[in-house]
């Protein structure tokens, strides 16, 4: 269709939570809109099911990127982080 996003990707390694248990394989890719609009993502890796549902949550109600990032998680778990969202 032409639809123009940006894609964030970061990997399990950056996090503490998968560092410490020795799980650092696995990432996670966001589609969004140059606005913020997440349009899609993809994870894998052993610590996907932290981070699906906090993305399909923001996907339903329309919680941009830049809310997501700059919300407070929980240590050590592993969550969509500012680092990943540079615009």
């Amino acid at each position: 269709k032409g639809i123009k996003y940006l894609e964030f990707t970061q990997t399990f390694e950056s996090y503490g939570a998968t560092y410490a248990q020795g799980l650092k394989e696995g990432q996670v890719t966001i589609y969004c809109s140059k606005m913020g609009k997440i349009y899609g993502a993809l994870v894998v890796g052993n610590h996907s099911g932290e981070l699906i549902n906090e993305l399909s949550l923001a996907m339903t109600w329309g919680i941009r990127m830049h809310k997501l990032a700059f919300r407070q998680g929980s240590f050590p778990t592993v969550d969509i982080s500012l680092s990943l969202y540079r615009y």
